[in-house]
């Protein structure tokens, strides 16, 4: 019996409520560190360094995301910001086990 895309989303959703039921005192020390660690523009780079180290030991899929000089480009608001190589967004993957999944859920982004 195949499952429409509506089931999946609501199974994809179950499965990620519960790793983050699984984890939330993980979490929890994940959210004191990143609110404790300073952070001020062009400093963000121990924040992205924790969240990476966080979603590898949870066994997710962290994923950096540096902003290009096409970017800059496009957007003359980014043309005076400093030190983009040391200061990445980071994402989360959690990939669901549903084969009809439209994509994975994205966890974290930063920052």
């Amino acid at each position: 019996m195949d499952i429409t895309p509506d089931e999946a989303n609501l199974a994809n959703e179950a499965q990620v409520l519960e790793w983050l039921r699984a984890h939330d005192c993980e979490l929890f020390e994940l959210t004191a560190k990143l609110v404790s660690a300073p952070s001020v523009t062009g400093n963000e780079g121990l924040v992205s360094d924790s969240l990476v180290s966080f979603l590898e030991e949870a066994g997710l899929s962290p994923e950096l995301d540096y902003v290009t000089e096409e970017f800059r480009g496009r957007y003359p608001n980014f043309a005076s910001e400093k030190n983009l190589d040391r200061r990445p967004n980071v994402y989360g993957w959690y990939r669901c086990d549903q084969p009809t999944s439209p994509a994975p859920f994205v966890l974290v982004a930063s920052p």
